[in-house]
């Protein structure tokens, strides 16, 4: 499957498919995780804060049976990077992590960036480039939540929102600034996915 898609102005701003993600394949994602169990959501330094961050996530790591989904994500970074990015990156060794941001406790996750990731179980040091996520919701299903990015601007800080379409894919640069404003009513879910590789030269 191809997607069309609109480029970034520069490499402080986000990368989106013009297309949505069918729903039968989010029909497929929702299968994958209906067997997995949620986990409060941490921060990268694996520390709880709820005043910055409070969420319930599902781990979908590699298997026979997620292996369509992994490379149908590593298609769209790949595309994505060798269209704009050109980052050095490499395959994935991280899980793809499906969240879920409730309206009844202000789900919600501030100001961050998705910092550099080394495996427990990998020896080789892998540093998040490009993140990747997908929206599963349909915006009529939840209020708030919306995805922004803060792109640097020499006179002001010029925060954006993201699309919000039901199967959005989305993908920019892990040092981007970005958060998920809080969730005032209903559920908010989506899909994130790190890819990275060698330190930034």
């Amino acid at each position: 499957m191809y997607y069309n898609f609109t480029k970034p102005q520069n490499l402080f701003d986000y990368y989106h498919f013009n297309n949505t993600l069918s729903d039968s394949m989010i029909s497929n994602i929702f299968e994958i995780i209906s067997n997995l169990n949620f986990a409060q959501g941490n921060l990268a330094e694996e520390t709880q804060d709820v005043d910055h961050r409070t969420s319930q996530v599902k781990w979908i790591k590699t298997s026979k049976e997620t292996s369509d989904l992994f490379l149908f994500l590593a298609n769209l970074i790949n595309h994505a990077n060798n269209e704009y990015f050109n980052f050095d990156i490499i395959n994935s060794p991280e899980a793809v992590q499906y969240t879920e941001y409730n309206g009844l406790d202000k789900g919600k996750y501030d100001w961050h960036v998705d910092s550099s990731s080394s495996p427990d179980d990998s020896y080789i040091p892998i540093y998040r480039k490009l993140s990747l996520t997908i929206q599963l919701s349909d915006p009529s299903e939840y209020e708030g939540g919306d995805l922004e990015i803060n792109i640097p601007d020499p006179e002001k800080n010029n925060i954006i929102k993201c699309p919000k379409e039901k199967g959005k894919i989305i993908i920019f640069p892990s040092y981007m600034w970005h958060r998920v404003t809080p969730v005032t009513k209903g559920v908010r879910k989506s899909l994130v996915w790190w890819v990275g590789g060698s330190p930034f030269r």
